[in-house]
């Protein structure tokens, strides 16, 4: 008779004795943990997960709900993936309003959109020419712009 236990037994890990009651920690037999280690892995292949797999388990007596996350170690964890997540959205909400301050007023718009047919040598913003001409003009609009954008007066203005 063998003292080594069985690859299928579980095995007692460590007891503790507190208060008259006896916890045990138990180590499931090795094929029951070899066969998690191959679900896990079966299901991260299966979703075509780089990092980490979630499932909702339920306790069956009092209906209240859990997650098991499955995670390659040493990969992105969903806390960290949130955290970039939202370092993402906020650097992005962070230069939506900085774009937003920086923008000519509603009054810059007005004044360079009468100024594009000048900047064409047009009486009127009809027929503009969508050529190289175009882009020369494009050039002009955004020098235009900035004129705007710093109070400079327009050609004509005084």
């Amino acid at each position: 008779m063998s003292t080594e236990p069985e690859d299928d037994q579980v095995r007692i890990k460590s007891l503790n004795i507190v208060g008259g009651v006896a916890t045990f920690d138990l180590l499931p037999p090795e094929s029951f943990a070899n066969a998690f280690v191959e679900a896990a892995r079966a299901s991260l292949e299966e979703f075509n997960a780089e990092n980490y797999v979630e499932y909702e388990i339920r306790d069956g007596k009092t209906g209240e709900r859990f997650a098991v996350v499955v995670q390659r170690v040493g990969r992105l964890t969903p806390h960290h993936a949130r955290l970039e997540a939202e370092k993402e959205r906020d650097e992005a909400r962070a230069t939506n309003q900085r774009l937003r301050d920086e923008a000519p007023t509603a009054d810059a718009w007005d004044r360079l959109k009468a100024e594009i047919p000048r900047l064409y040598g047009r009486e009127s913003a009809d027929n503009l020419p969508h050529d190289s001409e175009y882009v020369t003009a494009l050039h002009d609009v955004l020098a235009t712009m900035k004129r705007i954008e710093n109070g400079s007066p327009l050609v004509g203005e005084a």
